[in-house]
């Protein structure tokens, strides 16, 4: 146990609606709560911001707070730990110098008014997302990030579901971006480097887990002409994406809200940006992250160095 045990914990999460930003901060809530089981464990996001962070279960209650009144009432007298994990807000600030709970944690660098915070840290921008928000929780206990990461993913999964899937060698593509063309490799790049690990033995079954975008990416899959070598995951449930991913040989992404889960996970990534972005990639073991040259879109990527990466990783 990091400290005494709070009786409720506050924390603000960021307000990004996007997938991928509310996936990077769950390793942080369940780290929270491995520290303090007992503990009422609050998050307080704008609407909006909170359709995925609601189906954690270890989260006990996801406020919806759209002013400064109703995140200030998030605060009751029962909370004796705060955690805001905005890196820059005068306002978050405020609302800790006025409620004053025993532990306050943020980032330092605000307007002069560290002080307000009982622990910090610097924000590190040239770390992955979800780096940078277990920084926090090591102010109450160091943990490995990547570790606490794959435990709370292993945890979110349908576990039985996961064990069925693994009597495949299956290579999962993650074809989608919810921000725009300019983020997609393309469909057709995508299916010709299936076809190439088809071809060369290097897996059994390509899974496509498509988002409610992606109608031109499941329009194609119907005709593809290895369609019974395909399994089209469309709108998977949390716990299954979780079971899919980490049954997985290997995972083909875009830069998209699912290539998260694939990030926190232990299996294998090769992930296909249109520039670098330290903060949104996870640079560790076992995960190649793979962008055109300067000032040239995603689609000049070559599929053949998609492959070789991919066929690197699953020899190892």
């Amino acid at each position: 146990m990091a400290t005494t045990e709070p009786q409720t914990i506050v924390v603000f999460a960021r307000n990004r609606p996007f997938f991928g930003a509310q996936v990077t901060m769950f390793a942080t809530l369940w780290q929270l709560k491995q520290l303090y089981p007992t503990a009422t464990l609050k998050i307080v996001v704008r609407a909006g911001a909170f359709a995925f962070l609601k189906q954690l279960p270890w989260v006990d209650q996801v406020i919806q707070a759209d002013s400064f009144k109703d995140e200030l009432a998030a605060i009751d007298s029962s909370c004796s730990l705060m955690v805001s994990l905005h890196t820059t807000s005068l306002k978050h600030c405020l609302l800790a110098l006025l409620r004053r709970p025993a532990r306050r944690l943020s980032y330092s660098g605000r307007f002069g008014l560290d002080w307000v915070w009982t622990q910090r840290c610097r924000p590190n921008l040239s770390v992955y997302r979800t780096e940078g928000h277990l920084a926090l929780i090591d102010l109450l206990q160091p943990a490995d990030a990547y570790a606490v990461s794959c435990a709370c993913l292993e945890s979110l999964a349908n576990a039985e579901l996961r064990t069925t899937l693994m009597s495949l060698r299956r290579l999962t593509i993650m074809p989608g971006a919810g921000e725009g063309e300019f983020k997609k490799w393309g469909i057709e790049r995508f299916l010709a480097a299936a076809e190439l690990c088809l071809q060369r033995g290097l897996v059994d079954k390509v899974c496509f887990v498509l988002g409610p975008d992606e109608h031109k990416e499941r329009e194609r899959l119907a005709h593809w002409h290895l369609a019974d070598k395909a399994e089209i995951w469309d709108k998977p449930s949390l716990p299954d994406l979780c079971a899919l991913v980490q049954a997985s040989a290997l995972v083909l992404t875009n830069d998209c809200g699912p290539s998260h889960i694939a990030q926190g996970c232990e299996v294998p990534v090769v992930a296909v940006f249109d520039e670098t972005k330290p903060e949104w990639f996870w640079d560790r073991p076992n995960a190649v992250c793979i962008v055109p040259e300067p000032g040239q879109p995603i689609n000049t990527v070559p599929v053949d160095t998609v492959v070789n990466a991919c066929c690197s990783l699953l020899a190892k």
